[in-house]
């Protein structure tokens, strides 16, 4: 397979942005670096995203991440994506020695890397190259169920708790992704994947249809083995997450554990990961997938300028505020109704008892994907039936969705 290459840069964006080489010979189960040389040509720094284009389509698939780049004055840095994930996590964590734990699709030719960090110092102790991916499994699964990839994962994961156990269901999926029972070393078959006919979906091939059934289309009904599948799929990923965890911890002797990357928005596996007897405390980067890598890069640029000491992340509430002032405003250039209320807690809480819904907005905006009080919906969870409210009335989206507890 000959992959070519070519590069996109935004107009007025005084950047030079070009692979070292346009075109690429990839063997089946070879892995390919493509290093791509980027130039500030203007007299001030300058940000920007750059994009590259690859071609066949299909390819798309392992040429997915550039790594992350700071501009100091016309200096470009260079930082791999897995390192950035990690610094992301674990530099914010506030643990002064941790095993760390990143998990995606991809990035570059790595899916999976094992860190120990100490101080400020972060040193690889293992990693898995692509095609190998814990991420490209639960996407593949995604699409499989009817739900849309790098976007959807959650539905997958929301739909599991209705399935259950299935052993005939993990020996075909030993088929799709085999793992080593002792190590949490893990294979992805690409031929269930990506090499093979694809009549049904860009992300697996007729292969796993052979093997697993037909898959579902969006908006048609659940079938009890697209629920046994879920389960299994979502079972799979965290035997093999907290493997991962046991041999790591056992390497770097560290008991406190940060994770970061897609896959560690799962936050199912998460809680099980904290609960494994090895770990004695863990931080999840709440932006764990690819928009953290940006702070993760910051913080290296930060560290490789001198900075020898980072501010544990107590919270996530570093989104845009509102004064009130500017909230008043824009309610009166909207002409909507409103009063000010002299107990605000006190009144919502009388309105979530007499099950009213209400739009929750106070403070800065959560980072990352997960609403925690910044900018939620509010619901009282001692009636029945509030869960199908909220998902036909509000969200409207398919009635089994949960939603997560808030608890004082």
């Amino acid at each position: 397979m000959v992959v070519h290459f070519d590069t996109n840069v935004a107009p007025g964006l005084p950047w030079k942005f070009i692979p070292e080489v346009s075109r690429v010979e990839a063997k089946l189960g070879e892995t390919k670096t493509v290093f791509f040389r980027v130039q500030n040509t203007g007299s001030v720094p300058s940000a920007g995203v750059a994009t590259f284009n690859v071609q066949p389509g299909l390819m798309g698939g392992y040429f997915v991440k550039i790594a992350c780049f700071c501009f100091d004055e016309k200096k470009l840095v260079f930082l791999t994506h897995h390192l950035c994930h990690a610094a992301s996590t674990y530099l914010c964590s506030g643990f002064s020695e941790a095993s760390i734990l990143t998990l995606d699709g991809s990035g570059e030719e790595l899916t999976t890397s094992l860190w120990h960090g100490k101080g400020t110092e972060i040193t690889s102790i293992g990693k898995v190259e692509m095609p190998d991916s814990l991420g490209g499994y639960y996407a593949t699964f995604t699409e499989y169920l009817g739900f849309k990839s790098d976007s959807e994962e959650g539905k997958l994961m929301g739909l599991a708790p209705f399935g259950a156990y299935c052993e005939d269901t993990q020996r075909k999926l030993d088929e799709v992704l085999s793992y080593d029972r002792d190590t949490g070393e893990f294979h992805l078959d690409v031929r269930k994947r990506f090499f093979g006919k694809r009549s049904y979906n860009q992300k697996f091939t007729d292969a796993l249809v052979e093997l697993l059934g037909p898959p579902r289309l969006p908006r048609q009904p659940f079938e009890e083995r697209h629920k046994t599948i879920a389960f299994n799929v979502q079972w799979r990923l965290e035997q093999i997450g907290i493997l991962l965890t046991r041999r790591l911890i056992k390497a770097t002797g560290a008991p406190d554990l940060c994770v970061a990357g897609g896959v560690a928005m799962n936050c199912k596996m998460n809680g099980l990961l904290a609960q494994q007897p090895e770990v004695r405390g863990i931080f999840v980067q709440p932006a764990s997938s690819d928009n953290g890598t940006a702070l993760g890069a910051a913080m290296l640029c930060a560290k490789a300028g001198g900075v020898s000491k980072f501010k544990p992340m107590t919270h996530c509430y570093l989104g845009e505020g509102f004064s009130n002032d500017q909230i008043e405003k824009t309610l009166n250039e909207a002409k909507v109704n409103y009063r000010k209320s002299a107990d605000v807690c006190g009144e919502a809480a009388a309105m979530l008892a007499e099950g009213k819904i209400l739009g929750w907005f106070q403070g800065r905006a959560e980072v990352g994907a997960r609403a925690l009080g910044g900018r939620s919906i509010l619901a009282n969870p001692l009636i029945r039936d509030m869960r199908d409210k909220l998902n036909r009335e509000v969200k409207h989206r398919e009635g089994w969705r949960p939603f997560c507890p808030s608890l004082p």
